[in-house]
C-alpha cells in the first residue's frame, strides 16, 4: 500500500510540476531589458531620489571612452534639500553610475551655467577622479563636507 502511496505521489508531483510550468499564469513572459538613455550634450535630466532631495543635471560634456570608462561632465541645477547647496557647476560622472541616477529628461539644447567649462579645465589639470555613485549619494556626501565643522587648530600653529 505504501509503494502504491508513493508511487501515486510522485506522478501526481510530476504530473502537477509539468501542468504548473505548462501555465501561462506561472511562467511570465520575460519583458525586454530597458536599454540606457542616450546621452547627448544639452540634455537636461531629473534625478532619482529616495529623499526630500532632488535636483536637475545638464549634461555639459562627454569624454571619450579611457580604460574602458567614459565619464560625463554635468551641472547639479535646481538642488532642493540640500541647503546651502542650489547649484554645482562641475561634477564628473562615470557613465554608469549617471545612467542609473536620471529618471526624466526634460529638455534639450540646455547650457551649463557659469563656472562649467572651468571646473572641467581645473578637473583635466589636476587629473581629477569621477564620481562613481549616484547623484543624490554625491550631493548627500557634499553637503555632509559642507556641515562638518571644521577642524582644531593645531597647537602651536600661529593663526
Amino acid at each position: 500500500m505504501m509503494k502504491h502511496l508513493a508511487s501515486f505521489l510522485a506522478i501526481f508531483a510530476f504530473c502537477w510540476a509539468g501542468l504548473a510550468a505548462a501555465s501561462p499564469a506561472s511562467t511570465p513572459a520575460p519583458k525586454p531589458a530597458a536599454s540606457p538613455p542616450d546621452l547627448a550634450v544639452g540634455q537636461m535630466w531629473s534625478i532619482k531620489t529616495s529623499s526630500n532631495l532632488t535636483a536637475k543635471v545638464i549634461i555639459g560634456a562627454i569624454e571619450p571612452p579611457q580604460d574602458g570608462q567614459v565619464t560625463v561632465h554635468v551641472s547639479i541645477v535646481e538642488i532642493t534639500g540640500a541647503d546651502p547647496l542650489t547649484t554645482i557647476s562641475h561634477s564628473p560622472f562615470e557613465k554608469g553610475a549617471l545612467v542609473g541616477s536620471l529618471d526624466k529628461l526634460l529638455k534639450t539644447g540646455v547650457k551649463p551655467p557659469e563656472g562649467f567649462v572651468r571646473g572641467v579645465e581645473q578637473w583635466k589639470a589636476q587629473d581629477g577622479g569621477v564620481y562613481t555613485i549616484s547623484v543624490e549619494d554625491a550631493l548627500a556626501l557634499t553637503v555632509a563636507m559642507l556641515h562638518r565643522p571644521p577642524p582644531p587648530p593645531t597647537p602651536g600653529a600661529s593663526t
